[in-house]
């Protein structure tokens, strides 16, 4: 382990017990923090619930404001909350923490039944904006935990890595009443400023038949959602690089977007991450 990882993980509980004074070392957290800690069951859940919408009638700016406080929130590292004595979610009973959103949209129940279909999508453009991802990092552990789960699971790939490849295998899957679960991105994820918005990035349809040196084409999170939408995937993991990176409205994230737009759940990178966490 190098010098930097070390200082990083001896001032981990550090920041923990700052986040633990802010959010919960006031009276008014006491109570619920006690029953939360007492409660009943094997497993206990921390949740982090959001609304970024102010009431009506508030200022475009006052709006993005908190809607970039919301974000904040949501991307805080809540799994370092310490006491002081050590981290809460250290011990007996294992503590999972669910980051939500509100989202005022009706929409239908998903249920998923096995096996559990899953899309890769792995596009690897090479160009200017993107640089090459090794397939194996991340797709081949994939292929592996697939395979040991047996009948339980199926792993399908996309090719060609296109987003209109993408729409295709959604609507096929759906026509053949076999629809996916888990739609899984491994690849590049970027904001950008010109549009505002963040994005995935594809690799371009011109290219299909190419090798090597395929052009990139940006995804942005508002069509990405659009087409998703009507699908209502269970489970989009997003292993991309600034897939949770939000500079200005977060509707803009793609995790964010695609939430709105009946994502069930969203899994993202905010940050790099070693390899093996990925795994």
């Amino acid at each position: 382990m190098g010098k930097r990882a070390i200082e990083i993980e001896n001032r981990l509980p550090q920041w923990g017990q700052e986040l633990y004074r802010t959010a919960l070392g006031h009276a008014v957290a006491a109570e619920a923090l006690h029953g939360w800690q007492h409660a009943a069951g094997e497993e206990r859940r921390f949740s982090v619930l959001v609304d970024r919408e102010l009431p009506d009638g508030a200022g475009k700016d006052e709006q993005a404001a908190a809607g970039e406080a919301a974000s904040e929130l949501l991307l805080l590292p809540w799994e370092l909350l310490h006491d002081g004595r050590g981290y809460l979610f250290q011990g007996a009973k294992p503590v999972r923490v669910r980051r939500r959103q509100i989202n005022r949209r009706l929409l239908d129940i998903v249920t998923a039944t096995a096996p559990v279909r899953i899309l890769l999508v792995s596009p690897r453009p090479e160009d200017e904006h993107t640089s090459y991802i090794d397939h194996r990092v991340s797709a081949l552990p994939l292929m592996q935990a697939v395979e040991s789960l047996g009948d339980l699971a199926e792993l399908d790939i996309l090719d060609p890595p296109t987003f209109p490849a993408l729409e295709q295998a959604l609507q096929q899957a759906r026509e053949a009443k076999r629809p996916f679960a888990v739609v899984h991105f491994d690849g590049h994820g970027v904001y950008d400023r010109e549009h505002g918005l963040g994005g995935l990035c594809f690799e371009h349809p011109k290219d299909a038949h190419k090798l090597e040196r395929r052009a990139m084409q940006l995804i942005h999170a508002d069509k990405l959602a659009a087409v998703m939408r009507d699908y209502r995937i269970p489970l989009v993991f997003l292993e991309a690089c600034q897939s949770a990176k939000v500079e200005e409205d977060p509707t803009a994230s793609v995790a964010a977007r695609l939430l709105e737009e009946g994502v069930s759940s969203v899994a993202v990178m905010s940050h790099s991450v070693l390899v093996e966490t990925a795994r």
